[in-house]
């Protein structure tokens, strides 16, 4: 899996390989006219492949926009999932770096604070080395297997990989986590067990934790807006997916959607007004790219390929 860049553009025509499809937000036909009365896509220009080697997912951007951090796996040096950087800037190459070294996988990789000193993760270094089971079973194994199923937790630490911290301490999962615009807090999922999931508030620098809410179905893929300040994420049964939001000043969750398909990897525009996901047509088909307005009535689909887009 490799990560690409692209900008994007308007062109009339047929509809290309890997091309962005709008579509009105009245009909479910897969064709509609522009204004113009011919057929119109966006689609993606200036493709560029980022990385070459191993299973890449899960980029986020600095906040100058020059580099990303995102994490890697199945590498010649590791194949548990660990947090590299790279940089956008052509004068550097595309110059990557690791920036960690943990015996378990990494997950959910963001900088934290607006000046990118501080890279925000989660990983399961430390929850493998508090499990007997996990001691135990790693004895009988081969150096370097990780059991995918165990804890993960929150870290900060600098680019550099120095000043590590570790911001929880629950059994189980910590994950899907969104910071906030200005670095000060940050929102992400604990699982106390596959049917218990909440919702927490933490300010990584003063400690300061509070429950934003607790659901007996799966909470996943949050994501703030910038400006007005507004959370967004998923939460589904296993059967339906539900879209929710509510401001982060005046904590009032609203349902905005239910969908009946399969829904990942939650963004939210920078002002609030429609979110991108990826969904699957049908069970069979591969994830492709969407959008819905934040009222929820108006539903696009982006792009769509023979391949999964997602992350």
């Amino acid at each position: 899996m490799k990560l690409y860049t692209a900008t994007s553009g308007i062109f009339l025509g047929a509809l290309l390989t890997a091309a962005v499809l709008w579509m009105a937000c009245q009909s479910t036909g897969p064709k509609h006219k522009h204004a113009s009365g011919a057929n119109s896509y966006m689609h993606f220009k200036n493709l560029e492949q980022l990385t070459e080697t191993g299973a890449n997912i899960r980029p986020s951007f600095h906040p100058s926009g020059g580099q990303i951090v995102f994490v890697s796996s199945q590498r010649p040096a590791h194949r548990q999932f660990q947090v590299y950087e790279l940089s956008l800037e052509k004068k550097d190459k595309r110059r990557e770096r690791r920036i960690a070294y943990h015996d378990g996988h990494d997950d959910f990789p963001a900088y934290l604070d607006p000046q990118g000193q501080w890279i925000l993760y989660t990983s399961q270094t430390d929850e493998l080395k508090e499990d007997p089971e996990y001691i135990r079973k790693q004895s009988s194994m081969q150096s370097g297997t990780v059991l995918s199923d165990s804890g993960y937790e929150l870290y900060i630490n600098r680019p550099d990989g120095s000043r590590i911290q570790r911001l929880t301490r629950h059994p189980g999962l910590d994950g899907d986590v969104a910071v906030h615009p200005k670095g000060d807090s940050l929102v992400y999922v604990t699982a106390e067990n596959p049917t218990a999931f909440s919702m927490m508030k933490l300010q990584p620098f003063t400690g300061g934790e509070q429950k934003l809410l607790r659901r007996n179905r799966r909470i996943y893929a949050t994501t703030f807006s910038r400006e007005p300040v507004q959370l967004f994420w998923l939460e589904s049964n296993g059967t339906d997916t539900q879209l929710w939001s509510s401001s982060f000043t005046a904590w009032n969750p609203q349902l905005i959607r239910t969908f009946k398909s399969e829904i990942s990897s939650l963004t939210a525009a920078p002002k609030a007004d429609f979110v991108v996901f990826a969904a699957r047509a049908s069970t069979s088909s591969p994830f492709g790219l969407y959008s819905i307005s934040t009222d929820g009535n108006c539903v696009k689909r982006l792009a769509t390929t023979d391949f999964d887009l997602n992350y």
